[in-house]
């Protein structure tokens, strides 16, 4: 199955916008994305209280996860070196 323009569905261009709007607040904007993860710095965000995401315009509060299994978990993901 395609879309009008007869492109697959799993090929289309995924585009995200990302801001900034608080310490705790960051906004979304995306198209044909259907996951989402946020990589945040402390320096920017406060990662101690739960953060505020606003996707498309629909808000939810999250809590951030933190420690040493998620860095483990986006190095094995992003690997990308020759074995």
């Amino acid at each position: 199955m395609s879309d009008a323009a007869g492109t697959a569905p799993g090929r289309r261009l995924q585009r995200a916008w990302i801001e900034r709007r608080r310490r705790r607040d960051v906004a979304v904007t995306c198209k044909h994305l259907p996951n989402l993860r946020l990589y945040l710095h402390p320096s920017h965000f406060d990662l101690e209280a739960p953060l505020r995401v606003t996707v498309n315009g629909r808000v939810r509060e999250v809590a951030v996860v933190r420690g040493l299994d998620v860095l483990l978990d986006l190095v094995r993901e992003f690997d990308d070196r020759q074995g």
